[in-house]
């Protein structure tokens, strides 16, 4: 009984004796004593103070900083708390939370000619990565400028592996030595490499990373006084610590400049069980907090703002708990946490503006991100996370659950990402990983730097050897490449998933990026709606021959719908030996019947008119349409185009067949001028050959080089028996000589066609927008959303004037007139 009575009372000493000590810019004097620090009526002053008593503090103390007031400095932690009596570094008194910064504001502007200012206050720190003017940021200054031609990117004619670039194009000749070469070296890897030397169009540099460059991609240049030429750029002169920025015609004396001047703000190296709450951090020059080797590390109502790389950055730092903070502006990630960062919590917090400045951000593949989390037993849930520049949320690890989360607008400058994210190129895959109600919108993607026109952002993107995940109840919309993309993946599960107006909803894909095979996924129940008719609902790609996607998985009781264009949805593509590669397009029916999936899947009842005819033109664009006699100047490619007077068709009519080996083959016919901006129906009679369904492309081309579509593709069955199709195109460029294609994507086809007809005509193209209408609820609550009149869902269920949507839930209706 004693031995227990000694416990008992040895607990309470511990907890009596946790101690309060307050700090105060404005009031404090770090000349008192530790017992007067104990009082908020005489608080110590400094960040150097408490660095200097840090190690005396024992589990149970607070460290309470004053509401209202500016702390200058890094925090060193050198002291650990207990796992049940952290220390905990938090606010007293009133008003806004206590700011740790590492902002100092420059002065004394001294004029250096051509626009250009340079400040005679030397800053401490090595490097510049954060200056604001008047609270906003601003990037270095670069060579060519964002908004010149190129985007900004001066394109690589060649490279000497990842030594030196040489431009395919001239740029200004001088000394760039020490100066940076950004390189957009792969499309999620832009790096900054300091340049060596320069030898006429080439620049030697040291790279920032392994990965190597490739031709026709593109290069900037940065971090060097003659790139300074619109209001707000910099640059950081490390030999002599001054900053020079460009004010144009203005002057400094009317604007508040600040820098970042402190490298760390808060450091924790090997040591556990420590607490933030309501506090607010500012002005780090690259990591406002570094966790390293650390444990149990907790941050709450905390504001995090202007970090020079990452926001939060922890290595092997186990029991990560970061909950209801807002993080904003981190030029790399708002969190980087890897090296087995097992335990991590990211619960309830606003992340936003995470590496949207070119130039500004680290080196790594995983870099632009919002929350990019490596470890097992993570929870990432109920945050919100808005513009990324490239993934919002990026995590690997075993056992690790992304719930409930609301993400915007991503890949905004790096693509080949996704708005969630996990890859795993080993041969070990990872084990229970849950994604789940989640809500990701706009996927943008982002081109400029790369030879590719195509822009590749996926709202959930599951990269190589990614298996033993299940994506169930997500809502996905406005994706640039695919709402879901299964890539190289295998165990997989996608159920219950609501995915709109993407690209392509949801794609499955092997290529030869990996070693894995496409197995036993299942895609199950889920809504997959296109907006547009030059979108996909399903794709399914590999790089072996058409029985591999036989084996890809379960597919089947999902919804497909194009409401504006429902003929042709899915597409297929694979490998024919020695052919090449064969794209397939398909019908619902058509998919189900080629490979036996989706059997019990289901396309809505609700279509929409594409458009409506108020004036049909007088003037047929194709001459002899009809084929009544021979027509010249249809030119054939890769196929085989013969008149017959009399036959299938009505009198004469044209004959194509596709020849052997070749995959993809077209005819040409003169059209004559097209405008852009105008409309275009056609009109035009098919029937095929046989019972098995083809589908052919339409589409109008320019007729010289760079052979530039004039509207989008639109694919149509080709049928057994004679169809009459009418189609319309609206023109998005101007070409006074343009071609009518009619292009097949398999061999030894063939078909018939006549009475091709191809008017300007006065009509009204229909609005998707008008009559398709996809509401969300990213709340933790029911949520009402009210609505025009009545609408139906892809269910057939109707609603009148509101809509009641779960919690991380979401509908798409459309309009009953």
């Amino acid at each position: 009984m004693k031995v227990f009575l000694l416990i008992i009372f040895t607990g309470c000493l511990s907890t009596a004796f946790a101690t309060n000590y307050y700090f105060s810019s404005t009031y404090g004097d770090d000349t008192r004593t530790p017992m007067q620090a104990q009082r908020s009526a005489t608080p110590w002053k400094s960040i150097s103070k408490l660095n200097s008593i840090f190690n005396t503090f024992q589990p149970g103390d607070s460290i309470l900083l004053r509401k209202g007031d500016l702390f200058y400095g890094s925090l060193i932690v050198t002291k650990s708390g207990s796992k049940d009596q952290p220390i905990v570094i938090a606010a007293y008194g009133s008003g806004e939370l206590p700011v740790i910064t590492g902002f100092v504001t420059l002065s004394n502007w001294d004029f250096k000619g051509n626009g250009i200012f340079s400040s005679s206050q030397k800053l401490d720190d090595s490097s510049v990565n954060m200056v604001l003017i008047n609270n906003s940021e601003y990037a270095m200054g670069r060579y060519p400028n964002a908004d010149d031609a190129g985007n900004g990117w001066i394109p690589i004619l060649s490279h000497v592996k990842n030594n030196s670039i040489t431009a395919a194009t001239s740029f200004p000749n001088l000394d760039w030595t020490n100066a940076e070469v950004v390189v957009r070296k792969k499309r999620y890897v832009i790096d900054r490499n300091r340049i060596i030397s320069r030898e006429g169009s080439t620049l030697n540099y040291k790279s920032g990373s392994q990965y190597e460059p490739g031709d026709g991609f593109g290069f900037f240049i940065q971090n060097h006084i003659s790139t300074l030429d619109q209001f707000g750029e910099w640059y950081y002169d490390q030999s002599l610590k001054l900053l020079n920025l460009y004010f144009g015609k203005r002057k400094p004396s009317g604007f508040t400049i600040k820098a970042s001047n402190i490298n760390v703000l808060v450091k924790i190296k090997k040591q556990n069980n420590i607490s933030f709450e309501n506090l607010a951090f500012e002005g780090s020059d690259a990591k406002t907090f570094y966790l390293y080797y650390s444990k149990n590390i907790r941050l709450k109502n905390c504001v995090i703002n202007f970090s020079g790389l990452n926001a939060i950055e922890g290595y092997n730092t186990q029991n990560v708990q970061v909950e209801n903070c807002v993080i904003s502006n981190s030029n790399n990630n708002a969190f980087d946490l890897t090296g087995n960062c097992n335990g991590t919590q990211v619960k309830s917090n606003r992340v936003s503006n995470s590496g949207i400045f070119l130039g500004m951000a680290g080196n790594s593949p995983h870099s632009f991100i919002g929350i990019n989390v490596d470890g097992d037993s993570v929870i990432i849930e109920n945050n919100k996370v808005d513009s990324s520049g490239y993934a919002a949320i990026l995590f690997l690890g075993n056992s690790v659950i992304v719930r409930n989360n609301f993400v915007n607008h991503f890949c905004l400058l790096k693509d080949d990402g996704g708005g969630i994210y996990t890859g795993n190129n080993m041969n070990n895959p990872k084990k229970d990983q849950l994604i789940e109600n989640n809500i990701v919108l706009n996927g943008i993607g982002a081109n400029e730097g790369t030879p590719d026109t195509s822009t590749q952002a996926s709202g959930i993107y599951l990269d190589d050897n990614s298996a033993n995940i299940t994506v169930t109840g997500n809502s996905i919309a406005y994706c640039s490449k695919a709402g879901i993309l299964l890539h190289n993946c295998h165990e997989v599960d996608v159920t219950k998933n609501t995915v709109y107006s993407s690209a392509t909803q949801i794609i499955v894909q092997k290529d030869a990026a990996s070693t894995a095979l496409v197995r036993n996924n299942t895609v199950m129940n889920n809504i997959f709606v296109s907006k547009d008719a030059t979108q996909f609902t399903a794709s399914f790609f590999t790089n072996s021959n058409a029985t591999d996607i036989d084996s890809f998985g379960r597919i089947d009781s999902n919804y497909y719908s194009r409401p504006m264009d429902d003929s042709v949805t899915i597409s297929a593509s694979y490998v024919d030996k020695p052919i090449g590669k064969i794209n397939k397009f398909y019908s619902l029916d058509k998919w189900k019947s080629g490979y036996n999936k989706d059997l019990s899947s289901k396309k809505p009842s609700f279509q929409l008119s594409a458009f409506k005819i108020n004036d049909l033109g007088k003037v047929n664009k194709v001459s002899n349409g009809n084929f009544d006699k021979n027509q010249p100047g249809i030119n054939a490619f890769r196929c085989k185009a013969t008149w017959h007077n009399s036959g299938v068709l009505d009198g004469g009519y044209l004959q194509v067949t596709s020849l052997p080996n070749f995959p993809d083959s077209y005819i040409t016919i003169p059209v004559g001028n097209i405008q852009s901006g105008k409309n275009y129906i056609l009109r035009f009679t098919l029937a095929g050959t046989g019972s098995d369904e083809k589908t052919i492309g339409i589409y109008l081309r320019a007729n010289g080089a760079p052979y530039t579509n004039l509207a989008q593709k639109i694919y149509r069955n080709i049928p057994g028996a004679r169809h009459n199709y009418e189609i319309v195109f609206s023109a998005v460029k101007d070409e006074p000589n343009a071609l009518l294609i009619f292009a097949l994507n398999e061999p030894n086809i063939t078909y018939s066609t006549d009475n091709i007809q191809l008017y300007q005509a006065n009509a009204t193209i229909t609005r998707p927008d008008d009559n398709l209408l996809f509401v969300y609820n990213p709340g933790s609550s029911l949520k009402k959303i009210s609505l025009n009149g009545g609408y139906k869902d892809i269910r057939n269920e109707a609603y009148f004037n509101s809509i009641l949507l779960a919690p991380y839930s979401s509908a798409i209706l459309m309009k009953q007139n």
